[in-house]
């Protein structure tokens, strides 16, 4: 199918089918939680955080530890120094990242075809530090022509905004892309549209 002729564009998310982060994203996180007195669960962050917008699970966590008050200003300021924390955490220690191999070989020989090539694009909710610095970090950034953040969207996963934008850039029909999704809530955005979806499902141990 990746050399169908009928197929122009190539959608990636980034946690879970680019990369394999789920572990530093819970290293991250636990260590910037716990700064501020809260314990973060293991199984708990695993189930019901990852695939989703930072600013949803930690108001979440944050309720659940009884750490949000009636200032929605204050509680905003938490969320995000809380994040801000998780960041420089997680950009210390990014060779806990490992790059998912048949995702890498598609974009590299992409990427080096001088016929039928794809356009590719990366569509995230992750906050544009982390994207832009596991990019630079392991040399990936030539292999996209386009990058969308958290940043770049009114409505996150499991609305499918993201890929809508990603259709309307390259003008390219829903049915002419592929796009490749690993969370629940991924997955979800992506079969709201017509585009084709590859599900990552499982890491071999590598």
């Amino acid at each position: 199918m990746l050399n169908n002729d009928n197929i122009k564009l190539l959608i990636f998310d980034m946690d879970g089918s680019l990369i394999d982060s789920a572990y530093l994203n819970y290293y991250s996180y636990y260590n910037a939680f716990k700064e501020f007195d809260v314990e973060l669960d293991k199984d708990y962050y695993y189930n019901k955080c990852f695939g989703l917008h930072y600013k949803a699970f930690t108001n979440n966590i944050l309720k659940l530890n009884n750490k949000l008050t009636n200032d929605e200003n204050k509680n905003n300021e938490l969320i995000e120094s809380i994040h801000n924390k998780k960041e420089k955490i997680y950009l210390e220690n990014l060779n806990l990242i490992k790059i998912h191999p048949f995702v890498l070989e598609t974009l590299i020989d992409n990427y080096n075809k001088k016929e039928n090539k794809k356009y590719t694009a990366l569509a995230t909710t992750a906050s544009p530090n982390g994207v832009y610095g596991i990019l630079k970090e392991f040399k990936l950034e030539k292999l996209f022509d386009l990058v969308l953040t958290g940043n770049d969207i009114e409505k996150k996963k499991p609305n499918p905004e993201i890929f809508f934008k990603c259709f309307n850039h390259f003008n390219v029909k829903e049915k002419e892309s592929i796009i490749f999704e690993d969370s629940e809530v991924g997955l979800k955005a992506a079969n709201q549209t017509n585009a084709w979806v590859i599900k990552i499902e499982k890491w071999a141990n590598i």
